[in-house]
């Protein structure tokens, strides 16, 4: 994340991904990656072995606002919020078509940890 402003009394982040990454096989990191990362994760019911503490509270929307832009809303103000999205797993589009994390294995992301 290059930047990102809270709006609404807490209940909106935005977020500027930063220009010019890329992943290791070469794809740009963009707010897609973003919301591609966000979608997968909030899927599960506990995306994160160490707790549901790193979970987004259900209602939680992303929107993609130009190519390095998203924006947040949660359905109540989320002071956790910087730090879910530290642990939330942004990978290219390969990984999330590919292995994941088990999928093609398991058949899921969570539960086989």
């Amino acid at each position: 994340m290059e930047t990102y402003r809270w709006k609404d009394e807490g209940r909106t982040l935005e977020v500027d991904v930063r220009e010019g990454n890329r992943f290791p096989d070469g794809e740009p990191l963009t707010a897609h990656s973003v919301e591609r990362a966000f979608d997968e994760v909030m899927l599960w019911a506990s995306p994160h072995p160490p707790g549901t503490q790193f979970n987004f509270a259900p209602g939680t929307t992303l929107e993609v606002t130009g190519e390095h832009g998203v924006r947040f809303r949660f359905p109540e103000p989320d002071g956790q919020a910087l730090g879910k999205l530290r642990a939330m797993h942004v990978m290219s589009t390969p990984f999330w078509e590919g292995p994941g994390f088990g999928y093609e294995r398991q058949g899921s992301g969570e539960g086989h940890w």
